[in-house]
């Protein structure tokens, strides 16, 4: 039988992670007491998020006992913490000093209760002695078996704070557990977070929906007026295709058409390149607005949708949209056209130059 090893994971780990995951995550039927008493994660990844930790995550830990991982820690730096995590972003700019994040602590069930996780932990303040460790445990239901578990690894709780919907639409409180550095043990921190109510949260997203929507009518009109602009140059360029086909051949003409020809390609090309950009730009925006909306919607059931994913025709490519992709191409091709209608006005005006 061999000892308990405790090494950083790697990709060939990532299968038995999510299953080791997946088996601590809060189900359904579970009951207050046994989820207060067993532990549990909310949030559970998949093997490609678990993979991409893997690449960010400073501290990605398994512990190994006969060749088969039994519990496992994730954590990084507090300058790791990305945007689109909210929750952990207010830790790093309420703390406003370095600090390794705790995002999941796991210890197989058929292994609780061994020293396992503490183990973990020891490996983890080990590497990082001189910064402070912060963990948030749920609250909703009570998750008694972490709050223990970190109080006896020297955490103390030291804020709460209500993040945005679970994965399962469910609002959860959690609580902040904080480990200063060794080196300054006595030290806690001010943490400036409270409950925001759902009122809060709901004003907040609707602030956010508002600009965003804003932004895309915005970009709306912009587009039209980049169609409109595109129209105005395309008939100036047949204007300019009507002149040169009635005026007879010369060298001046033959100038004059060439530069029209190429003049005629760059103009479409260069909108071409402005719709496109405008109308991806849409798309990506309308992404937002509709994932903004869903939040509210868990926030609020009976929050009145502006943009829908439920409405395909709204939140799908519109006929606008399909119009604005078409009609460069349909330019590009008729003034393609044009250039080889001017091809003779050229030729000649070419032999009048060579005498």
């Amino acid at each position: 039988m061999q000892a308990l090893t405790i090494r950083p994971a790697n990709r060939d780990d990532l299968e038995a992670i999510s299953a080791l995951a997946s088996a601590a995550i809060l189900r359904q039927d579970m009951t207050v007491a046994e989820a207060a008493r067993r532990g549990f994660l909310v949030s559970g990844f998949d093997i490609e998020q678990y993979a991409d930790f893997l690449n960010r995550a400073e501290y990605f830990l398994v512990a190994v006992y006969d060749d088969r991982i039994v519990a496992m820690l994730l954590a990084y730096r507090s300058e790791t913490i990305r945007c689109d995590e909210s929750s952990n972003m207010l830790l790093r700019l309420s703390l406003q000093r370095p600090f390794v994040l705790i995002k999941q602590v796991v210890v197989d069930a058929a292994h609780a209760g061994k020293g396992i996780g503490t183990k973990l932990y020891r490996s983890l303040i080990e590497n990082e002695p001189e910064l402070d460790l912060i963990a948030v445990v749920v609250e909703q239901p009570p998750n008694e078996r972490s709050a223990v578990f970190h109080a006896r690894n020297g955490f103390s709780q030291v804020a709460q704070l209500l993040p945005l919907p679970d994965v399962d639409g469910q609002v959860r409180s959690r609580s902040v557990w904080f480990r200063p550095a060794f080196v300054d043990r006595e030290r806690l921190p001010a943490l400036r977070i409270r409950f925001a109510s759902v009122g809060e949260q709901q004003g907040v997203l609707s602030g956010q929906l508002e600009n965003a929507l804003g932004l895309y009518t915005h970009e709306d009109n912009l587009n039209w007026t980049k169609f409109g602009q595109l129209i105005t140059f395309m008939l100036a360029l047949f204007a300019g295709f009507s002149f040169i086909w009635e005026a007879p051949a010369s060298i001046s003409n033959g100038v004059i058409g060439l530069f029209l020809i190429l003049g005629g390609f760059m103009i479409n090309w260069i909108f071409s390149r402005k719709l496109r950009s405008g109308l991806l730009y849409m798309e990506s925006h309308k992404a937002r607005v509709c994932e903004l909306e869903q939040r509210l919607k868990r926030l609020d059931p009976g929050f009145v949708p502006i943009i829908t994913v439920d409405d395909v025709r709204i939140a799908g490519r519109s006929q606008t949209v399909q119009l604005m992709q078409w009609v460069p191409r349909a330019a590009y091709g008729v003034w393609t056209l044009c250039s080889v209608a001017l091809l003779p006005k050229l030729y000649l005006a070419f032999r009048i130059l060579m005498g």
